[in-house]
């Protein structure tokens, strides 16, 4: 069963980690964290989710449909003041907007919060939701691993610190691509030292 060793750069890097606070989308042996299936004697090292700042495009979009109603609702307000009363006609268009408004930014924090990455001590668990009624589960062991690549997409990626990981397996069809994830370099040092522990078997007493 894999684990760190205090030698290790994982070690360090669990340690900086389990400072790491922006809305829980990282959490070190978090200790009131389980999922289906999980063994009796598994360990869960890490809980991931994607970087919280992908949530701002969603929030943008939604105040330009707050704005974009908001313009409707004066506009049909002014062409049909004469015919129905022009205050509820705003009114009814205005709600409708913001209800639309709400509900997309729902969608939006409901996908990031499902959609988790969790390493234990022996397997790695990808939670993917491509929408609220449809997931996929994927699951690998450690010892399957054979690389992990760090790949930081761009300007925002660079300034958020976060990127995507690239994890290769023995099976290539069980590839896993894991985007967005906050402090992706010290996620994948760690996971590189797990595998390493898991295939050498280091004995349990040296492990944290």
């Amino acid at each position: 069963m894999a684990g760190i060793r205090v030698s290790q750069s994982a070690y360090e890097k669990i340690q900086h980690l389990s400072h790491y606070k922006l809305l829980d989308s990282v959490k070190v042996y978090p200790e009131r964290v389980t999922f289906d299936g999980q063994d009796s004697d598994e360990k869960i090292i890490l809980f991931l989710r994607q970087h919280p700042v992908i949530l701002v495009p969603p929030l943008f979009k939604a105040i330009g449909i707050v704005l974009l109603f908001l313009a409707m609702s004066w506009v049909f307000g002014t062409l049909l003041g004469d015919i129905v009363k022009a205050g509820t006609v705003s009114f009814i268009i205005f709600v409708g907007g913001v209800a639309v408004a709400v509900s997309s930014v729902l969608y939006a924090f409901f996908m990031w919060y499902f959609t988790v990455t969790i390493v234990t001590s022996t397997r790695l668990i990808d939670l993917d939701f491509q929408t609220l009624m449809d997931s996929r589960w994927s699951t690998t062991v450690l010892k399957a691993i054979q690389d992990v690549s760090y790949n930081t997409p761009g300007f925002i990626s660079t300034l958020f610190d976060m990127a995507n990981l690239s994890i290769m397996t023995a099976a290539h069809k069980d590839d896993f691509e894991l985007a967005n994830l906050p402090k992706a370099r010290d996620v994948q040092d760690i996971l590189m030292d797990l595998v390493e522990n898991e295939k050498e078997n280091v004995p349990d007493d040296e492990l944290i």
